[in-house]
């Protein structure tokens, strides 16, 4: 059961990586740091936002390191980096954060930890990061999706009208 958890919850990253991916493949460097009017948020900023939460509470929280996470950089940076540095960034962070979850036991997902001053399990941390992340996976899609209108290519479409695997 537990195996199936971590698996589940693994692919759940790996699967907001192909999203991610596919919306980088069609923007420029440019349009990954582009802030819609009346917002703050470019998509580089969620980039680093959701590794900086998925660093925080699926490495460093599980493994009980210390917090060195600076959240209010992830939303100032702008222009700092590349599209390819960005997605770099994800999986490396996706690496680590798969390197502290897989080998975890049962008895490990029950563990209480204290992360962001919030009391949890190691199992609540990892649905906590992994539901984190395929969030804003969804509001990078939009943003990307708002930059490119009717050119926006998903990264998935189904074959025939009767496929029912999600997009």
């Amino acid at each position: 059961m537990e195996q199936e958890f971590k698996n589940q919850s693994l692919a759940l990253l790996d699967q907001s990586m192909i999203k991610i991916r596919n919306c980088f493949q069609q923007l420029s460097d440019a349009q990954v740091w582009w802030v819609p009017p009346g917002t703050t948020n470019s998509l580089g900023n969620l980039v680093l936002h959701c590794c900086g939460n998925l660093r925080q509470w699926g490495v460093n929280g599980i493994l009980q390191r210390p917090d060195d996470r600076e959240r209010e950089q992830e939303f100032s940076a702008d222009n700092h980096y590349r599209k390819d540095q960005l997605l770099e960034l994800c999986d490396t962070t996706i690496d680590e954060a798969r390197r502290a979850i897989e080998p975890l036991a049962a008895t490990d997902l029950m563990s209480p930890r204290t992360i962001q001053g919030f009391q949890v399990t190691v199992l609540q941390a990892i649905l906590h990061t992994s539901t984190h992340f395929v969030g804003h996976t969804h509001q990078i899609i939009l943003l990307t999706r708002q930059q490119l209108g009717a050119n926006y290519q998903f990264a998935w479409q189904p074959d025939t009208e009767q496929d029912d695997l999600p997009i």
